[in-house]
């Protein structure tokens, strides 16, 4: 359906809604039982996660299906050992024209790295003062100079906005005060990478019809491989792709 047929009908046909944004909360990392909320948490009351207030109305589609949703799609997880994990098992095709001079037709295969540069993603991560201090995500990273970084407050049982931290590249340093081993979360958007992995469709699906080398889309399937893919320092001292800055093609 045309973008402008399809927004004209959730217009018409649509409910209002508000949004809420969420935001990860930093007692969680705070208290005496890292990566457990504190109860005594007047931001998130025990959550794990806080929200803003309601958004200005908008018209959106609810509908209530019974067709069962795919695996592949973007979703994810949580490990109870590292916490939420992204997934995402996307299929992608390749056409020889994707270069001017065929070469990622003729040379893509495992291990391959993707970024979907479009898909800009909201990310909340988890550092520490004297300890990690990349976010990691960081293809077309964004990052506010303002209001991205927020603390808890074991005195006051609130989470505090940090004012006067540094962002530089994807390490974000806090002012001097805060004391080694300090946890803080940071509010950001990267890009997905995706790594061209699978049982199934990993390799480069090629087709030389009757014994020619034809220059038919070559097809892989491909893996988030989260974990794997965290990048644990900024460039170029990370050799994760998510360390890497994004290819210009």
């Amino acid at each position: 359906m045309p973008e402008e047929s399809f927004e004209q009908m959730m217009q018409r046909y649509g409910i209002r809604l508000s949004w809420m944004k969420a935001h990860s909360c930093p007692c969680t990392f705070s208290g005496t039982i890292i990566g457990s909320p504190d109860p005594a948490c007047l931001q998130c009351q025990g959550v794990g996660y806080y929200w803003d207030a309601p958004s200005t109305p908008f018209f959106g589609l609810l509908s209530w299906v019974h067709i069962q949703r795919t695996p592949d799609e973007p979703g994810f997880f949580t490990n109870e050992k590292v916490g939420i994990t992204q997934h995402g098992n996307p299929t992608l095709t390749i056409p020889y024209t994707a270069d001017n001079t065929g070469k990622i037709w003729t040379q893509a295969s495992i291990y391959d790295a993707y970024v979907e540069l479009d898909a800009q993603t909201r990310y909340n991560a988890t550092l520490q003062v004297g300890g990690r201090t990349a976010v990691p995500y960081q293809q077309n990273l964004a990052i506010d100079p303002m209001g991205a970084v927020t603390i808890y407050s074991q005195q006051t049982n609130l989470v505090t906005t940090v004012s006067g931290y540094i962002v530089s590249g994807a390490s974000v340093l806090l002012p001097t005060s805060f004391p080694v081993g300090t946890s803080y979360f940071v509010e950001f958007t990267a890009s997905p990478i995706y790594i061209a992995y699978d049982k199934a469709g990993g390799a480069p699906h090629t087709r030389p019809f009757g014994g020619q080398v034809m220059n038919f889309p070559r097809r892989f399937r491909l893996h988030s491989l989260d974990l794997w893919l965290r990048a644990r320092q900024p460039y170029p001292q990370g050799t994760s792709p998510n360390a890497m800055q994004a290819p210009v093609i």
